[in-house]
């Protein structure tokens, strides 16, 4: 049985559900509890933006209104972000800007869905449908991800993570399958019809763990590639630098030599002439 452009909308739904839980309970808590739900909420909306921004957005139709109007609320929302993210998260003015923010976020899902999700779930190329899956799946793996950036990370440095670690957590969530049937036989057993979807539940901390757990070999050994990589050019780096470097000695040392030969000339020829 082939995904359909509705099996998107139920993922970008059940993500806005988790988003919507965190905006609820920020607000309901302080102390430490607020910090680590506010750097759970950062996570969730850079990853989700990320995924959306990479698969869903383009095969949509950024050249429409729809899209367009969504990707500007993304970037304002980012912007404004950046900013409650500076406030004491215990201050008044952090719960007037926040309970703002949660607000034009709620707003934003509402319009996505009214406006967007009838453009994704129109959709009937498998390619397409099977890539905006697989990404916006991948969300989950990066909010359970070990390798989060910490709390004192910005959420500009937290977006541009998402950025580059999606394709590869996408690719650990394309990896086990090995037929577009398959792909939709594993979501079909995982996510209920969008008829139930106020109960929908998102995958479980266990669930995601063992998710993790099972993909994170080659997750590492994708990374160990990379970091490889990048040893080897700071060696070449540091090879050339060395080189240039004995170049510039020896030629200054030269320099040197010459003018001392010139200088006993000169000398020569001056108690010759003498």
């Amino acid at each position: 049985m082939a995904l359909t452009g509705s099996a998107v909308t139920t993922i970008i739904h059940a993500q806005h559900l988790d988003i919507g839980r965190l905006l609820e309970t920020i607000g309901q808590t302080t102390g430490a509890t607020r910090a680590r739900q506010f750097h759970d909420l950062r996570i969730s909306l850079a990853a989700h933006e990320a995924a959306e921004e990479l698969a869903v957005h383009p095969r949509a139709g950024t050249d429409t209104n729809a899209v367009a109007e969504r990707i500007a609320e993304e970037h304002h929302a980012a912007k404004t972000m950046e900013r409650i993210e500076q406030l004491p998260l215990d201050s008044a003015a952090f719960e007037a800007a926040f309970s703002d923010f949660a607000q034009s976020v709620k707003a934003h899902a509402h319009a996505e869905q009214a406006a967007e999700w009838p453009l994704i779930e129109a959709i009937d190329d498998p390619d397409s449908i099977d890539e905006m899956t697989t990404t916006m799946r991948a969300v989950f793996e990066l909010t359970a991800s070990p390798d989060q950036p910490g709390t004192e990370a910005t959420f500009a440095d937290i977006l541009a993570w998402a950025r580059l670690e999606l394709p590869d957590a996408a690719r650990q969530e394309l990896a086990p399958s090995t037929s577009s049937q398959r792909k939709a036989a594993t979501w079909n057993r995982r996510s209920p019809s969008r008829s139930s979807a106020s109960s929908m539940s998102t995958p479980t901390p266990a669930e995601r763990h063992h998710q993790k757990d099972t993909n994170m070999p080659i997750l590492h050994a994708s990374r160990i590639v990379r970091w490889a990589v990048l040893a080897l050019a700071l060696a070449l780096l540091a090879l050339v630098t060395r080189t240039v470097a004995r170049k510039l000695e020896a030629d200054d040392h030269a320099d040197r030599t010459s003018g001392i030969l010139r200088r006993v000339s000169q000398l020569a020829d001056r108690k010759n002439r003498s």
